[in-house]
């Protein structure tokens, strides 16, 4: 028998409430856990105990709830805080769409978080810089891709206010286009030409606007990795939540589960995983337009959050966002950002 079993001598007056209560039991958790452990024929079935001549019990038990209170101080904090993060991330974003090649990015997210934000207590101000970036493999060479990583260093590092429990913006975003202005001409120096000059100004005016600025900005997946609302790391009940299935369109709500995973010395396993509630179609996403009437067809779609903590610390070592979105039962785009702790970062 496992050493953590005792088998108990049934005595005459015995009851299973009686029992159950001299192990910290209900009744029901006390015959659940020995008709779990005993032989076929062994099962315990009424509270009288009758013909029972022993039972198995734990040498300790601890309840949902024990365990329970003992695994929070485990889970990262419930408020912002700069433990959370580590200097430097390693990501990785994927993405296939209707079975055409799967395109692959990677590069280096700097991260340096400070003390709360001026005016907003309790929250936390991290700036955050991207850079190193290749595309499937190679360094990007094409002149568009090319001045949007050139237009994004000009600005960097963004700083974000990140509040309790999920709330984001970016930090004096009139800086951040006075940044821009003040470097143009030496951008335009090196791309120049009408569509280089159209970009740049489409660029001025996203910046201009702090609603689409932080709309472009904290909704994109990693953000959203990044930056979680404090409370999915709590969630005992299923709940709605919206996210961007595709970039420049608009949230879909799904619906979503949390499990945690203890098991291992050093680490907490947090999966949040949840599909599309929302009656739309496949074309109304990827326009990124609202149809007034409910879809004949709805978007089949599912969404996967990995987190992976340290106990002790409450460090994040790593994350991945998955999103699916299936057409006809096909799957049509898939999309999946994955980050990771430097090794050389404690």
């Amino acid at each position: 028998m496992d050493d953590n079993l005792i088998e108990y001598q049934v005595k005459p007056g015995d009851t299973l409430e009686r029992v159950a209560a001299q192990t910290g039991m209900t009744r029901e958790q006390l015959k659940d856990f020995h008709n779990r452990n005993c032989g076929k024929m062994d099962k315990v079935w009424f509270n009288d105990l009758l013909g029972i001549r022993t039972l198995i019990i734990p040498k300790s038990y601890k309840s949902e709830e024990q365990i329970l209170a003992e695994q929070l101080p485990e889970r990262p904090s419930h408020y912002p805080d700069k433990k959370f993060y580590a200097a430097v991330y390693t990501v990785s974003e994927s993405c296939m769409q209707n079975t055409g090649p799967e395109t692959s990015i990677r590069y280096t997210a700097d991260l340096e978080p400070a003390e709360s934000a001026p005016n907003a207590p309790g929250s936390l101000l991290i700036s955050v810089r991207c850079h190193s970036h290749t595309k499937d493999g190679t360094a990007p060479d094409d002149k568009m891709s090319t001045v949007a990583l050139a237009c994004m260093d000009r600005i960097s590092p963004v700083p974000l206010i990140i509040a309790s429990p999920g709330a984001r913006q970016i930090s004096e975003p009139e800086e951040l286009l006075t940044k821009f202005s003040d470097s143009r001409a030496e951008l335009e120096a090196y791309f120049n030409g009408e569509i280089f000059a159209r970009y740049f100004d489409l660029f001025s005016a996203n910046l201009a606007d702090t609603e689409r600025l932080n709309h472009l900005f904290l909704n994109k997946p990693l953000s959203r990795l990044l930056f979680p609302d404090r409370k999915w790391f709590y969630r005992k009940e299923p709940w709605n939540e919206s996210f961007h299935f595709v970039p420049n369109s608009f949230p879909v709500s799904c619906q979503m589960h949390a499990s945690y995973d203890h098991s291992d010395e050093e680490t907490v396993t947090t999966t949040l995983s949840g599909s599309i509630q929302d009656s739309i179609s496949l074309e109304e996403i990827l326009r990124g337009q609202r149809l007034p009437d409910p879809a004949e067809t709805p978007v089949e779609g599912t969404i996967s959050i990995l987190y992976r903590t340290h106990k002790h610390s409450g460090k994040l070592i790593s994350a991945e966002l998955t999103t699916e979105l299936y057409h006809e039962g096909e799957l049509y785009r898939r999309h999946r950002v994955q980050t990771e702790k430097m090794q050389s970062n404690e």
